[in-house]
């Protein structure tokens, strides 16, 4: 069972691409489970801090053997395990599942305008 936590900001558009991507993952895949956390400009700071402190992510290489920071969001399995930013989830879900999930930009620009 893959559990990924997927956070970030609701007005950034590579979130609401990762987001998107994760809950078609979720519809489409049996092993797959996600949990989003939504946060403003300061609790993502805040929330990024805390995560790569605990996870020990500036000594610890993400799965594709890079080291990852500075990201404007942040994807990762819930044992830990950094996959990156959303850029990096969509490479991730291509090479580990075959599956992509391109979203209309008017409706993506739809979305992120209603979480203003």
């Amino acid at each position: 069972m893959t559990h990924l936590i997927i956070a970030g900001i609701p007005q950034d558009k590579e979130f609401v691409k990762a987001e998107m991507l994760a809950h078609h993952l979720n519809r489409n895949l049996g092993d797959f489970q996600m949990t989003v956390h939504r946060l403003s400009q300061q609790e993502y700071q805040t929330f990024c801090s805390q995560e790569y402190k605990e996870k020990q992510w500036d000594i610890r290489m993400a799965r594709d053997r890079e080291y990852k920071r500075d990201l404007g969001q942040l994807v990762y399995y819930s044992t830990g395990e950094l996959i990156g930013n959303a850029e990096d989830f969509r490479k991730w879900s291509l090479q580990s599942y075959g599956q992509q999930y391109d979203l209309d930009d008017t409706v993506l620009s739809k979305i992120v305008q209603e979480a203003k």
